[in-house]
């Protein structure tokens, strides 16, 4: 009986921890419209997208006008995008794959760059896949 009991504890205990370390671990999602999944790890938002990285990168800028944001910096051919939005440093990377498949990476971080805010990476990525 106390044998049972341990395990049960024990059994509970594990549990309650992944839990709690859960946050920690990669979420994985399936992205609508790209046909692919993404991923999300601290704040950063991964996928690869079937479309040309000018075209990602020219989408990712009108997404951050339409929310008002302001473009800090941007490069067509390094593919790259930092802007500010709602108060958030946003980053976009787009590395090109082939010519028409592209991989990219948003990340969303507070003004001073140390907290992640992965709702508004995965709410910008979620935009960028209806544009494009």
């Amino acid at each position: 009986m106390l044998k049972n009991n341990y395990k049960t504890r024990l059994s509970i205990f594990l549990f309650a921890v992944l839990i709690m370390c859960s946050s920690c671990l990669p979420i994985l999602f399936g992205g609508s419209g790209a046909g692919t999944t993404y991923s999300i790890v601290a704040g950063k938002v991964k996928d690869r997208l079937d479309s040309p990285r000018d075209t990602i990168v020219e989408a990712f800028i009108s997404i951050i006008e339409e929310e008002k944001g302001e473009i800090l910096s941007a490069s067509l051919t390094d593919g790259k995008v930092r802007a500010k939005v709602k108060g958030k440093i946003v980053y976009l990377t787009a590395k090109k794959i082939t010519e028409k498949s592209t991989e990219i990476t948003i990340q969303a971080r507070l003004e001073f760059e140390v907290v992640p805010d992965s709702e508004l990476a995965q709410y910008l990525y979620k935009k960028l896949i209806e544009k494009i």
